[in-house]
This record gives structure tokens, sequence and C-alpha cells, in this order.
């Protein structure tokens, strides 16, 4: 009879133990998985960011884009102190300048819709105010102007659900200021 009650303590012993070790296993494969998963979408979150920065110095390079003025394409109105911003060719297509901001913001946009990955520009300061930064980014744009640090990831509420935030500072390079020079960046 201790034979059998020793049995029985030793079966629950080892019962107990093997689920302990299956439940921290599978709490380890899921913080695993997790991770993963940021990481993956840190270095996607990264590759888009350069893709765009790239895509911005091109634009910077050509001073901007003419495109025809549309019903869906007018003047760009916080690009009033640049020069030459509207033109008429020889032919009299009337042409706007867009600035390497706004041709980035509408294909973000455009990005948006298609992929459902959001994008944008942002500053404390800024000519567009739909580029004005919310709350989290008025935060870590603060931190980056005090040195604090110069780029910020984290999972963070976006209209009622989830988003891997990201943000990175962007310097003023050659060519940004025929836009961005009134606004008294350097």
């Amino acid at each position: 009879m201790a034979e059998n009650t020793f049995s029985k303590r030793f079966t629950l012993i080892a019962a107990l133990l093997w689920t302990l070790l299956l439940a921290a296993s599978l709490a380890w494969s899921l913080h695993n998985a997790e991770q993963q998963i940021m990481q993956m979408a840190y270095a996607e979150a990264r590759a888009n960011l350069n893709k765009d920065i790239t895509f911005r110095r091109w634009g910077t390079l050509h001073g901007g884009v003419y495109v025809p003025i549309t019903e869906t394409q007018s003047s760009i109105p916080w690009l009033w102190h640049v020069p030459g911003r509207d033109v008429t060719t020889n032919d009299g297509r009337k042409l706007t300048l867009l600035n390497p901001a706004s041709m980035l913001r509408q294909m973000m946009d455009l990005y948006a819709e298609d992929y459902g990955i959001r994008g944008r520009i942002t500053g404390l300061r800024y000519l567009n105010p739909g580029n004005a930064p919310d709350a989290w980014e008025k935060v870590q744009l603060e931190a980056f102007e005090r040195g604090e640090k110069a780029e910020v990831w984290e999972v963070d509420s976006v209209d009622g659900k989830p988003y891997l935030r990201y943000l990175r500072a962007m310097m003023m390079e050659p060519g940004c200021d025929k836009c961005h020079g009134i606004l008294g960046y350097k």
C-alpha cells in the first residue's frame, strides 16, 4: 500500500513537472515568435523608409517634378515661396511643381490604400498642415531635437488598431532648402 501511494505521488509529481516543462516551452516559443515577428516588422519598416528616403533624394536631385494641373492635382499652396512653382509649356499646358515631400506623400497615400502600410513625413516645423505630428510623433520628435535618440519603434494604437510605429530622423541635405529653408531648418 505504501508502494502504491509512492507510485501515485511519483506519477503526479512527474505529470506536474511535465506540464510545467511544456508550459515553459510554450511560453518560450511564443516569446521567441513574437520577437521574430517584431524584428521582421522592424526590418520591413526600415526598408520602406530607406526606399522613401532614396525616392525623396532622387526628387531633390531633380529639384522636384513638374506635373500637369488637373482636377485631382492642383498647385501645392504651401510652396507659394518657390520660384517657378507653376509654369506653362510652349503648347499651353499648365504644370505645377511637386517637391519631393509632396511626391512622397502622394505615393505613400496610394501605398497605404493598396497595401495597408502607412507612411508619412512629419516634423515639429512643417509646410503642409496635414504633416503636423500626432501626439506620439511629437513626443518622439522633441526627443530627436534634444539629441536623445535618432529613431524609435514600438507598437501603438492608431485608430483603435495596433500598429508598429517607426520614426527616424531625416536630416536636411543639399537641395532640401529650396522648399524647407523657409522653416529655418539648416
